[in-house]
């Protein structure tokens, strides 16, 4: 196959025809963000930035930020381009993340990162507030996330953490991302008769599997308890490293989470 055909077919089609992902172009998006990751945790490490548990909740409004983000332009207040979808907003979140982390960091101003992510994140807030008219579902899931995150306090009581905190934030914001995916497609869409789909490849074969996206939920619910107990049970990374992996697997849970939950509370 021509090349260029095949960036065509796999990576600018499924953009310009909303279809979202397919096999290679997830794999590819994978690969990219994994070579990312390792090369602005090494330049923490040769600014010495230091990635703790603070760090780590500063980044969570960011998060916040390239979701509501997105969402504005799922309800077409922004236009549908790309650098407004995937993965072209990942580096507009990415830059501006990481942009102020340098910034307040080197200039001796670390509690700024998290204030400036705060005030990023308030103006596409702002921009959906109007919209926010479907909240019973969104309760719905809220509940979900607070039963998943129920279910993995009792399991890292069992497991004797010391630390509580960044285990339960990445178990819900899986939760949410398993709950958001849930409750949107099999009972919002039904409900309000809009046609919601997912467009990862690897969930829709889950929930073809076992007959819904329910199936999702649990799995990312034991996933997230699973990883956490990886995390704090390992011998082999460091501390900065743990936490640094923790940043991730929040990111990969609540990014979507958010943008689902924001989506469907807004009707778009």
């Amino acid at each position: 196959m021509d090349p260029f055909q095949f960036f065509f077919d796999y990576f600018i089609a499924p953009i310009d025809e909303r279809v979202g992902y397919n096999p290679v172009n997830t794999l590819a998006y994978a690969a990219i963000a994994l070579i990312a990751a390792y090369l602005i945790f090494k330049l923490f490490e040769k600014l010495k930035i230091k990635v703790d548990k603070q760090f780590v909740y500063s980044i969570i409004p960011y998060i916040f930020f390239g979701a509501a983000l997105r969402v504005v332009v799922d309800a077409d207040i922004l236009p549908y381009s790309y650098i407004t979808v995937t993965p072209g907003i990942y580096f507009v979140v990415g830059f501006l993340t990481l942009g102020s982390v340098l910034f307040f960091s080197l200039i001796g101003k670390r509690d700024m990162i998290p204030t400036f992510g705060v005030f990023l994140t308030a103006v596409p807030l702002a921009l959906l507030l109007p919209l926010l008219t479907h909240m019973y579902h969104a309760t719905i899931i809220l509940v979900l996330v607070g039963a998943g995150v129920a279910a993995a306090h009792m399991a890292f009581k069992r497991f004797k953490f010391k630390e509580m905190g960044l285990p339960l934030v990445l178990v819900a914001s899986h939760a949410l991302d398993g709950a958001a995916t849930f409750v949107t497609i099999d009972i919002f869409s039904h409900d309000v008769g809009l046609n919601y789909f997912e467009q990862h490849v690897f969930t829709n074969a889950l929930a073809s599997a076992f007959g819904g996206f329910w199936a999702f939920y649990v799995i990312k619910i034991a996933f997230a308890i699973a990883a956490a107990y990886l995390l704090e049970t390992s011998k082999d990374l460091n501390k900065s490293e743990k936490y640094y992996v923790y940043l991730l697997l929040i990111i990969f849970g609540l990014a979507p989470g958010l943008r689902d939950i924001l989506r469907m509370a807004c009707g778009v």
